[in-house]
């Protein structure tokens, strides 16, 4: 892709996907954090036990 908006764009598009978040686009690569669904459905709870 040759301009910021198209790599904005499909940024974006790669952050509809539940459960993830493009963080970086740099040097043509991007950078996307994506939570596993086994460990989101460990998730539940585990912070309401750490703080109540």
């Amino acid at each position: 892709m040759k301009n910021d908006l198209s790599l904005v764009t499909f940024a974006n598009s790669i952050t509809l996907t539940p459960g993830t978040i493009t963080v970086l686009i740099k040097d043509g690569y991007y950078y996307v954090h994506a939570i596993d669904m086994k460990v989101a459905g460990d998730l539940p709870g585990e912070m309401e036990e750490r703080v109540g």
